[in-house]
């Protein structure tokens, strides 16, 4: 039975595959890109678009990542599909390997002077910064810049030609390079469909079965020594240093089903993931890496402690509520390093770790909030699982047919899916699209929009890092009470609003009528880019023979440039204007408008069709409907 259901589920997994990667064909030119990106985003990427080179000049390079002390250099290669929109699993050549040889030669060898790819020459500026900095640096030597070359194939194996020249290039970069004074050590990683389909299985497992479909529902943690009266254990609690291989095991069998209760949902690649990669890289910190981490924090039905005939807890049904980060980290750099290293890392690298039982303490959420203050936790986040953004998540959903992304990386996790999303039992991602639009309202710019639309845009713009700080005065303002006045009305003194107040939270969908105002005003407004080139074409300036600093100040004497510069930045602006209307017009009472005003001439049309760009153009010719 466990080899059907590991069977189910990795077809199911390429079948997701395959969607993402059609969902990606409109916007890009084949195949071959469609799967670039969709391979950046599983294996954990959140790239901007000058990761990403596309077409000619690209020297190899596919999409990339960096880091103070590290880039990833990726390579990606797929087949055309088959007639039946099938993967075409022929193995690959040695077109690939040929490639990574090329990534190397280009950062080390490469004229400046040579690249127009702007996007290259985006990766080469960096690479070129991190050699100046490290210059600088003292014992460099011990620490070298770390380049990972990967290539990444959708197939499942290369010819035995490509493997042969792949083993060859892993063996000449193998050593340490010196480039400029400056160490460098490669890396080159192999990449099969297989490594996806893991990647994506460890992030959606929500089930207590291993990889293998088998069920299991507990993990083993191993304390550091062997002296039981050096962990400070009790029967509802435990507080020691644990062998990290332990915890990399746990997540190797069971994914992110061990962090069910952590506040996020899922972590890119940031520079936080890759300090911690760093200090596992090497003896000296990863030896010392239980004094370098902040730990890792779990919750669980229950545990059995050590004994003398046993050195290691069970923990039954954990729950990782921080160090989410930690823990794939150290799975993803054990994986990374040599077989000498790895046993090194078994016996020298450990973690401390709180091990708590659930009735350890009367509220959870309490120690998630306390315990997830380390970078890069958002004040969001600490506050996901308040009630009141589980009742908006439910109202928007119900009410509205929108997505309220009440956490960081929700919409994602919940369109991975849906099952697991409890608070939404029942939806599916099609419950809030319409056409390739999706009706999402993330809750920072949705708290954003409605304070500027109660009349505090200033605050919305200036002070947005306090939005979800429950101990401020604006949290309070934003999502538990109603003010009864515009903010002109209490001198924009935001204290002075929460002091005369209805003690109900907002209408949702006047939150929904005040974020559409504020995305409508920023697309409405001409963008930087054309608010320049108008003004060009429209002036008749010849640019071919001026300096920046000379076509700016001809630029700035035009009237209609400076306002539509202006009007760029005042959405909030807009917004509270807008607000400002609505309490003149029915005072108080405007919080029960909302129904009604949804229904109305454009935002009727916003709100459940998404069309931006028609009514912006609308608004730009002056051919607004006459009940807007």
């Amino acid at each position: 039975m466990s080899k059907e259901i590991f069977q189910l589920q990795k077809a199911n997994i390429l079948e997701a595959l395959m969607n993402d990667i059609q969902e990606n064909l409109p916007s890009t030119t084949n195949t071959g890109t469609a799967f670039t990106r969709v391979a950046a985003e599983w294996l954990g990427y959140d790239l901007e678009e000058y990761h990403l080179p596309d077409g000619a000049g690209d020297y190899g390079i596919d999409f990339w990542y960096s880091s103070p002390n590290t880039f990833d250099i990726y390579q990606v290669k797929s087949q055309d599909l088959t007639d039946n929109n099938d993967y075409n699993m022929k193995p690959y050549g040695p077109a690939g390997v040929s490639d990574l040889r090329n990534v190397k030669n280009f950062l080390l060898h490469s004229d400046i002077s040579a690249i127009k790819n702007i996007h290259v020459l985006k990766l080469k500026h960096e690479f070129d910064q991190v050699i100046l900095t490290k210059k600088l640096e003292e014992n460099s030597e011990q620490n070298p810049l770390s380049i990972n070359l990967y290539l990444v194939i959708l197939g499942e194996k290369l010819t035995h030609q490509a493997n042969e020249e792949l083993k060859q290039l892993q063996k000449e970069l193998k050593a340490i390079n010196n480039y400029s004074n400056v160490s460098i050590q490669f890396k080159v990683e192999l990449y099969t469909i297989d490594h996806l389909i893991n990647c994506r299985w460890w992030e959606e497992n929500r089930e207590w079965r291993d990889r293998h479909g088998r069920k299991k529902d507990f993990i083993i943690l191993t304390p550091k020594g062997q002296d039981l009266n050096a962990n400070i254990t009790d029967s509802k609690s435990s507080l020691f240093y644990c062998k990290c291989i332990d915890l990399v095991k746990a997540f190797g069998a069971l994914g992110y089903q061990i962090f069910e209760p952590n506040v996020r949902c899922r972590i890119k690649k940031s520079p936080v993931n890759l300090a911690i990669k760093n200090s596992i890289k090497y003896r000296n910190s990863r030896q010392e890496f239980h004094f370098l981490n902040n730990g890792v924090t779990i919750i669980c039905n229950n545990f059995i402690k050590p004994s003398k005939n046993r050195k290691s807890f069970k923990v039954y049904e954990p729950g990782v509520i921080n160090g989410l980060q930690t823990v794939v980290t150290m799975h993803e750099s054990y994986k990374e390093l040599e077989e000498n290293e790895k046993e090194h890392f078994e016996k020298n690298c450990f973690v401390l770790v709180r091990l708590l039982n659930n009735t350890a303490v009367k509220e959870i959420n309490i120690v998630v909030k306390s315990t997830n203050n380390q970078n890069p936790m958002q004040a969001r986040n600490l506050v996901s699982n308040d009630p009141v953004h589980i009742l908006y998540e439910r109202l928007f959903a119900e009410d509205l047919g929108w997505f309220y992304e009440r956490k960081q990386g929700a919409w994602e996790a919940f369109r991975l899916d849906p099952k697991r999303w409890r608070t939404l039992a029942g939806k599916r991602q099609n419950d809030f699209k319409k056409g390739n639009a999706r009706r999402r309202i993330d809750n920072e710019q949705a708290a954003q929009a409605w304070l500027s639309f109660i009349g505090f845009s200033s605050e919305a713009v200036h002070k947005k890092k306090l939005l979800f700080d429950e101990s401020k005065e604006l949290y309070e303002l934003v999502f538990l009470r109603r003010t009864v006045k515009h903010g002109s009305d209490y001198k924009y003194i935001p204290k002075e609003a929460l002091e005369k107040n209805d003690k109900n939270s907002p209408s949702h969908k006047m939150i929904l009528a005040a974020y559409l105002c504020m995305v409508f005003a920023k697309k409405a407004a001409f963008s930087t880019k054309e608010n320049r080139e108008n003004t060009i074409q429209r002036k008749g300036l010849d640019t071919s023979n001026l300096s920046k600093e000379e076509i700016s100040a001809k630029l700035s004497e035009d009237e209609v440039y400076n306002l539509n510069r202006i009007l760029n930045g005042m959405s909030c602006v807009f917004t509270e204007f807008v607000g400002l209307i609505l309490f003149r017009a029915f005072g108080k009472k405007m919080h029960n408008v909302g129904d009604k005003l949804l229904k109305n001439g454009s935002l009727a049309k916003l709100s459940t069709d998404l069309c931006f760009d028609k009514i912006k153009q609308q608004a730009r010719e002056d051919k607004c409907n006459k009940d807007d």
